[in-house]
C-alpha cells in the first residue's frame, strides 16, 4: 500500500511531464493510424480513428497522409497537441515559467481568425451553391496557428500547475530547483517549440509526398487551398 502511495505522490509531483508524455502518446498513435491501416492492422487502426473522432473531425482535405491514409487527427490538431506535449516538457526539465497569461490569449487569436473565417466562408459559400469559397485554411496555415496556440496555452497551464506542485514542496521543506521565469527568456522556449513544429510538419510533408501515390500534398509546405470534389477527390479509401 504505501508503494502504490509513493508512485502516486510521484506522478502527482511531476504530473506535468506526466500529462506531456501522455498528449505526445496521442498524437504518436494519430501519426500512427495510416501506417498501421497500410500495414493491414486495420482493426488496431480503426479503433484509433475511432477513438480520435470524438475529438476532431477529420475531414481528409484538411489532414496530412500517409500511404494515401489520413492520419487519425487533423493537421491543426496534430500540432496543437504537438506543441502543448513539447510544451509540458519543456515546464517540467527546463523549468521555463516565464510565459504569461496574456500570452496564452494572444495565441488564441491566429488559430481562433483560422477558424473562424473559414467556417464563415464555408457556410456562405455552401449556402450559395459553391464549390470553393472566399477563404479556405491550407494545412500549413493550420500547422503554424496550431502550434502557436498549443504552445502558449501549454506553456502557461503547465507552468500553473508546475507552481503549485512547487509551492506545495516547499512547505513540505523540500528543495526545488530554480525556475526560468524572465519573460523574453521564457519566450525564446516559446518561438523554439513552434519552429520544432515547422520542421517536424515539413518533415512529415515529405514522408506524405514518398509513401502516397494518390492523395499528395502540393509542395514542400502543402501551401493549397483544397476543396472536396474540385481539387480533392473524396471518395472515402483514405479511410479505414
Amino acid at each position: 500500500m504505501k508503494d502504490i502511495e509513493k508512485i502516486g505522490q510521484k506522478i502527482a509531483q511531476n504530473l506535468p511531464l506526466v500529462m506531456g508524455l501522455t498528449i505526445l502518446a496521442m498524437d504518436a498513435a494519430a501519426v500512427a493510424a495510416p501506417i498501421l491501416a497500410h500495414f493491414g492492422f486495420t482493426e488496431l487502426a480503426h479503433i484509433i480513428y475511432r477513438a480520435y473522432s470524438f475529438l476532431c473531425h477529420q475531414r481528409a482535405w484538411r489532414s496530412i497522409h500517409f500511404y494515401d491514409y489520413e492520419m487519425a487527427w487533423c493537421t491543426r490538431d496534430t500540432f496543437i497537441y504537438l506543441s502543448m506535449g513539447l510544451s509540458a516538457l519543456a515546464v517540467h526539465f527546463l523549468r521555463v515559467r516565464g510565459v504569461k497569461w496574456y500570452v496564452a490569449l494572444l495565441s488564441i487569436i491566429p488559430f481562433a481568425l483560422d477558424g473562424l473565417i473559414q467556417l464563415i466562408a464555408e457556410i456562405s459559400g455552401t449556402l450559395g451553391g459553391q464549390e470553393t469559397f472566399f477563404y479556405a485554411s491550407t494545412n500549413f496555415q493550420r500547422m503554424l496557428t496550431g502550434s502557436i496556440f498549443g504552445a502558449g496555452a501549454g506553456f502557461w497551464l503547465f507552468g500553473l500547475l508546475a507552481d503549485t506542485i512547487d509551492e506545495e514542496l516547499i512547505a513540505k521543506g523540500e528543495e526545488v530547483r530554480k525556475a526560468i521565469t524572465d519573460f523574453w527568456k521564457s519566450m525564446k522556449f516559446y518561438v523554439l517549440i513552434v519552429m520544432i513544429c515547422i520542421i517536424s510538419y515539413i518533415g512529415l510533408v515529405q514522408i506524405w509526398n514518398a509513401t502516397s501515390s494518390k492523395y499528395k500534398p502540393a509542395g514542400i509546405l502543402d501551401h493549397e487551398q483544397y476543396y472536396p470534389g474540385v481539387n480533392y477527390e473524396d471518395d472515402g479509401k483514405h479511410v479505414v
